[in-house]
């Protein structure tokens, strides 16, 4: 799949070139990279990153749908993106690094933005603990091992390049604009629920149990400090609501000066995308949508803010 839209990037800009133009000078040019770096992406040696793509769409002012090949309005290309169990820390790794590509470019842009409306924890708010963010990994492994043995919390072992790009996916999360937060408010006591589930299955010891209640009360108390602030530790504003109504889907939508695209979070970690900006408006209209039966907490609704902070805490402890 990768290749293909590779090979159909490299049609567009060529449909787009000046004429007397040289594309590896124009490339070149753009992405202020060597000739041989761009002749190896023009082979097919090297993939063009997203934050590559992103430049080259800003460059040659043509959108990202058009450089993958999709001008009409009724189609939209989308990327699935699923995890399997021979490719997991692979996957998952690509994964984050995507993102981290995401990031760099929504960084660039005082304007970017950040949606997520979500019913479970996103890697934004799991990833910066470690033991909550190896649970979201243990958990999924299990769920999907249809007819196979069951694998303790101990045995599964983090590669340190995994650790290191969850590192990395903490240092760039913030970079964008604004960010805003539509919870699930039932996103705690599910945790919760799946946690003492495994733990009754004895797939988590005592001391992995109250490793993971101390993380999830300093994830509490972190989101607390941040909805009473209103932005992050760099500044950049951040808005939190509490769903009154459950939602079936998680998703998220991000936009800056040079794309629009959208996710939808599929089986636990697998995801839809997609950059066509008549569907991720849809998307965004939909998140806007859902405001209206939900509270804000950010500097506001004081009352509803410690009410939920409080029943967060008291399910926490019931691990």
């Amino acid at each position: 799949m990768k290749e293909e839209l590779n090979k159909e990037l490299i049609t567009a800009i060529a449909q787009c070139l000046p004429r007397g133009e040289s594309m590896v000078n124009l490339i070149s040019e753009i992405l202020s990279m060597g000739k041989e770096s761009v002749y190896r992406r023009l082979r097919g040696e090297v993939l063009f990153t997203f934050e590559e793509v992103a430049k080259l769409a800003r460059g040659l002012n043509i959108s990202m749908d058009n450089m993958i090949g999709l001008k009409s309005i009724r189609r939209a290309l989308f990327d699935l993106s699923l995890i399997k169990m021979d490719n997991l820390f692979d996957k998952y790794y690509e994964v984050l690094d995507g993102y981290i590509e995401i990031f760099k470019v929504l960084k660039r842009d005082p304007g970017s933005k950040i949606k997520l409306a979500f019913n479970t924890f996103p890697y934004m708010f799991v990833t910066p603990y470690p033991t909550l963010a190896r649970f979201q990994l243990f958990r999924w492994i299990n769920q999907i091992r249809v007819n196979q043995n069951l694998t303790a919390f101990s045995a599964l072992e983090m590669p340190e390049r995994v650790l290191d790009i969850q590192r990395a996916f903490v240092s760039e999360m913030y970079g964008a604009g604004s960010t805003q937060y539509l919870m699930d408010e039932s996103m705690f006591s599910s945790f919760v629920q799946q946690v003492r589930y495994f733990a009754k299955l004895r797939l988590l010891n005592k001391e992995e149990t109250r490793q993971l209640q101390q993380e999830l009360l300093a994830l509490l108390n972190d989101l607390e400090a941040l909805s009473i602030r209103g932005s992050f530790e760099n500044g950049k504003e951040v808005q939190i609501y509490l769903s009154d109504f459950a939602f079936k889907l998680s998703s998220a939508y991000f936009e800056c000066q040079d794309f629009v695209m959208c996710d939808l979070l599929l089986y636990s970690m697998n995801r839809v995308r997609s950059y066509n900006v008549k569907l991720c408006q849809t998307q965004s209209d939909w998140i806007e949508s859902l405001k209206r039966y939900a509270t804000l907490i950010t500097q506001s609704g004081e009352i509803q803010r410690a009410d939920y902070m409080e029943k967060q805490r008291e399910c926490i402890m019931t691990i």
